[in-house]
């Protein structure tokens, strides 16, 4: 039988060269798990690792470190990427190259699986079936579960009716399959949020205070303005420039082709995004203020409404102005000549998902005590009736509240105030998930223990 000739990465590749006028040696031993890529442990507790680039599996003792070639390169299996035990002892091999998946038995034996796979990448098995993630020639993938959307920002609409969205990490196109056609990444600033379009491009600012001009034709971005403080929503004016509100400065800024930086209005509470109207006014949204604003030409902001709960998003349609109320999860429109405001839908899904109530105490016994059974994780609604395994305490608002203090008796948490001093008084549970938030807010912040 012929020896294995001697190479750089093998065991065989460190004997002695023979010469009649040199010594050769190694500086440094082989890697003898070159170009590995997939692993997993086998039946006999050893660590398999398939050898891409080798084109051969090896196997590790994990606790020797001896190294045994089990699927040798030069035989059926030409490029082994991943690889995954059955219940009977059987690997199966995922052979990239060639589009092959291979079992060899516990006996050594190759059978061809299947060759219909293009490009199979990992695999796996659970219980008597077989699974291989499959990558097609194109680079294409096939989702199982759809992507969506993961925290939409900006949204704007270009002349040909594409829909562009500012998601964070991308501008997403959601098409009305429910696919979304992402632009590319390396050509656009993270955390995306206002974007705007026109003229066949697409304006975006980005969490990192930059405001940068994408054209989607010739797949270049140019940044037009940096070191904003939270510049947040953005729009084309009348006259071509750039006008974005800078929620952290308090102020709306205008951006002209010269990237040449205009401060339209200061002196904002907290500016989240703008909008004109058919006469060139710009309208601006201020949550924190609860109120639309009109910037005039002077510079001074105008009430347009005010009362609303943290608006969000103005766009301008003939007279009317329309806006989101987070805080009331409600569209409202605005007429731009009267003032007058109409409820156009409610119950939207916008805002954030209401906080959990607390958990129980641990005092507390859902078993033992009707008011806390009703309580429980599957019944999460405040009890109708007192608590009868721990300490409770009347609001002012006729709800009611445990006593927080890690389970203490009223004795002991009267002594714990005298050392700490005043305390706020806490909400009530009933306050927490109805309108009597509202009203016991400013009672219950005021007061003391």
């Amino acid at each position: 039988m012929t020896a294995p000739r001697p190479n750089r990465f093998d065991a065989t590749g460190a004997r002695t060269v023979t010469s009649t006028r040199w010594r050769a040696g190694r500086l440094n031993p082989p890697n003898r798990l070159w170009g590995s890529n997939g692993v997993a442990f086998g039946p006999d507790g050893r660590l398999y690792v398939a050898q891409f680039l080798a084109g051969q599996i090896s196997a590790v003792d994990t606790a020797t470190g001896g190294v045994e070639v089990v699927v040798p390169a030069g035989g059926p299996v030409r490029s082994p990427d991943d690889l995954a035990f059955g219940a009977d002892g059987s690997m199966y091999i995922a052979d990239l190259v060639p589009g092959r998946v291979w079992r060899r038995g516990p006996e050594g034996g190759y059978t061809l699986v299947s060759d219909e796979v293009k490009v199979p990448n990992g695999i796996t098995c659970v219980g008597d079936r077989l699974f291989v993630n499959e990558l097609h020639p194109d680079g294409r993938t096939r989702d199982v579960v759809p992507r969506g959307l993961d925290g939409p920002y900006g949204v704007t609409v270009g002349l040909g009716g594409t829909v562009y969205v500012g998601d964070h990490y991308r501008l997403a196109d959601p098409t009305p399959s429910g696919e979304d056609d992402v632009a590319s990444l390396t050509l656009l600033p993270p955390f995306v949020h206002g974007v705007a379009a026109a003229d066949g491009l697409v304006h975006l600012t980005s969490q990192y205070g930059e405001v940068h001009t994408h054209d989607p034709g010739r797949g270049t971005t140019r940044r037009r303005a940096a070191a904003l403080d939270r510049p947040v929503g953005i729009t084309v004016g009348p006259d071509g420039a750039l006008v974005v509100a800078e929620a952290g400065a308090g102020r709306v800024v205008a951006i002209g082709d010269d990237d040449v930086l205009t401060v339209l209005a200061e002196g904002l509470d907290h500016p989240v995004d703008v909008a004109f109207d058919a006469l060139g006014r710009c309208h601006v949204s201020d949550d924190r203020r609860g109120a639309v604003l009109r910037i005039e030409e002077d510079g001074t902001a105008k009430v347009v409404a005010d009362g609303l709960g943290a608006p969000q998003g103005p766009a301008v349609r003939g007279d009317e102005l329309f806006t989101v109320e987070v805080g009331h999860r409600r569209l409202l429109s605005v007429s731009l000549t009267t003032g007058e405001t109409r409820v156009d839908a409610e119950d939207l899904p916008v805002g954030s998902p209401p906080a959990p109530l607390p958990a129980l105490s641990p005092r507390c016994s859902p078993t033992a005590c009707p008011a806390c059974r009703a309580r429980s994780p599957a019944s999460p609604s405040p009890p109708t009736a007192p608590c009868s395994c721990r300490p409770t305490v009347r609001a002012a608002c006729g709800g009611w509240r445990r006593d927080r203090r890690r389970g203490r008796v009223p004795e002991q948490a009267a002594a714990r105030r005298k050392q700490d001093g005043p305390r706020p008084r806490a909400f009530t549970e009933r306050c927490r998930n109805t309108p009597q938030r509202d009203r016991c807010l400013p009672r219950l912040v005021r007061s003391r223990h």
